[in-house]
C-alpha cells in the first residue's frame, strides 16, 4: 500500500497539546531557542528499533508535530530571567562539578511542569471506577501497556519505550510504558540529572547513591583496605550507599543527580505504570554516557554509617537476559505517523 493510499485510509491524530506545552516549557526553561522555521524543519524522522535496551532508546531527534499550535513559534530574544537560565551553562561543564542543593534549584521549573501535568489528556487514558491504575486521588484508569505498537508477542514482561522529543547534549524525553509487576533492573545514570513523573499506577524504587570518592578517602579510615578489595573487583566496580526502598505512585515526581540517587530500579505494582523522564543531558555513549547494568555486594568492612544508607559496591552486568525494552508507538507518539499493515512482528 502506497503512502497516499495510507492517507486515504487512516485516521491521524495531533499530538496532545499537553505534550507540545511541556515540551515549550522545557526548552523555554533550558533557554533553547528555535524559529518557527526550525521547528517546521526538525520534525521527528522517528527510526523504530525491534529490541533496544534503556541504553539505546533515545533517537537524536525533536518532537514530532504536525499540530498547527508549533507553527508560530519565534526566536526568543531576550535573556531568559527564570530559575532556570544558565542550566544549559552547567551541563556544558558537567553536572557532576554540581552539587545537589544547587542542581535542586536549577530544575524547579521543570520539576512544576512535571506536577502540573495532565496525565489523561497527555496519554488520552480512558477512566474507570475505582478500579485500575491510579492516575491521581479519585482518578483511576485503564493501562495502555497493550496499546503500544507493533505488538510483542515475546514471553514474559517487556517495557515499552514510547519517545517523546529529544535535542542531543541537551535534552531528552520519553515514557516507559510498566506491564503489571514489570522491571527495570538496576542501572546508572552517569554525569545526568534525571526527572520522573508516574503518570499512572505505582512502582517500588530501590535507589543508590554513588560514593564520592575522594571524600570517602579523607573520611573512611578503611578506605584503603576497601580500596585493595575493589582491585578485586571487576573494572569498572564503585562504591556506593543502599538506600531504603520506596514506593512511588501517580502523580509523583522525583529526580536523581550525579552522585545522589544515581542509580536506581524499578518494580511496577500490579496494575502496571507509565513514567515519564526527562534526561538531562540525555544518553550518549560517546560523551561517556552510556548505560550499565549493576548488580549490588555488601561493604561490610567499611566504617562509613550514614542513618538509612548501606555502603555496597557496584558491579557492572551485561543487560539482564529477563530484562527487554523495546521502542513503540502510541496514538501519535514515538514512531511514524504512518503504521505498518503488519503489527505481528514477534521478538525472538
Amino acid at each position: 500500500m502506497g503512502k497516499s493510499e495510507q492517507d486515504g485510509n487512516r485516521k491521524r491524530k495531533r499530538v496532545p497539546s499537553e505534550v507540545i506545552s511541556f515540551i515549550e516549557n522545557l526548552e523555554r526553561h533550558l533557554e533553547i531557542r528555535f524559529s518557527s522555521n526550525d521547528v517546521e524543519g526538525s520534525h521527528l524522522q522517528h527510526h523504530h528499533n525491534n529490541n533496544v535496551s534503556s541504553s539505546e532508546h533515545h533517537p537524536n531527534t525533536r518532537l514530532v508535530t504536525h499540530s498547527p499550535e508549533m507553527n508560530n513559534v519565534t526566536c526568543e530574544t531576550q535573556p531568559m530571567t527564570t530559575p532556570f537560565s544558565g542550566a544549559m551553562e552547567l551541563i556544558e561543564r558537567g553536572l557532576e562539578n554540581v552539587d545537589a542543593a544547587t542542581l535542586r534549584q536549577t530544575i524547579d521549573p521543570i520539576w512544576q511542569s512535571l506536577e502540573s501535568l495532565d496525565a489523561v489528556a497527555m496519554l488520552d487514558l480512558k477512566q474507570t471506577d475505582n478500579d485500575g491504575a491510579r492516575v491521581s486521588d479519585g482518578v483511576f484508569c485503564k493501562p495502555i501497556h497493550d496499546l503500544v505498537t507493533p505488538l510483542r508477542r515475546r514471553k514474559g514482561s517487556i517495557v515499552r519505550y514510547v519517545h517523546v522529543s529529544e535535542i542531543p547534549e541537551k535534552y531528552s524525553v520519553g515514557i516507559f510504558i510498566f506491564p503489571p509487576n514489570a522491571r527495570i533492573p538496576l542501572h546508572d545514570h552517569p554525569g545526568m540529572c534525571v526527572l520522573s513523573r508516574v503518570l499512572y499506577g505505582d512502582l517500588q524504587r530501590l535507589s543508590l547513591d554513588l560514593a564520592r570518592e575522594n571524600q570517602e578517602e579523607k573520611q573512611d579510615s578503611f578506605f584503603s583496605f576497601s580500596s585493595s578489595r575493589k582491585r578485586k573487583l571487576p573494572n569498572g566496580s564503585r562504591r556506593a550507599y543502599l538506600n531504603q526502598v520506596d514506593h512511588l505512585q501517580a502523580p509523583d515526581v522525583t529526580a536523581l543527580y550525579p552522585f545522589e540517587g544515581q542509580l536506581h530500579e524499578f518494580q511496577a505494582g500490579p496494575n502496571g505504570a507509565a513514567v515519564l523522564d526527562v534526561l538531562l543531558p540525555p544518553y550518549d555513549e560517546t560523551h561517556d554516557r552510556d548505560c550499565t547494568f549493576y548488580h549490588i555486594r555488601p561493604d561490610n568492612e567499611s566504617s562509613s554509617t550514614c542513618e538509612n544508607r548501606r555502603p555496597c559496591w557496584i558491579v557492572p552486568t551485561g543487560q539482564p537476559e529477563d530484562f527487554h525494552c523495546l521502542s513503540g508507538r502510541y496514538n501519535e507518539l514515538g514512531g511514524d505517523f504512518y503504521d505498518s499493515d503488519d503489527d505481528s512482528s514477534v521478538d525472538t
